[in-house]
């Protein structure tokens, strides 16, 4: 079973290619750009 990472950055560039390293260590992730994302996002 993958682990699960969640993901909050402001910037778009770096929450991509954190998203593309973690995806590609195995692990599922969910990014956000900011807190208020995250909050409607659960």
């Amino acid at each position: 079973m993958k682990e699960h990472i969640l993901i909050v950055e402001d910037n778009s560039d770096i929450l991509e290619l954190l998203e593309y390293n973690l995806i590609a260590a195995g692990y599922d992730t969910i990014g956000f750009l900011n807190t208020k994302n995250v909050r409607q996002g659960f």
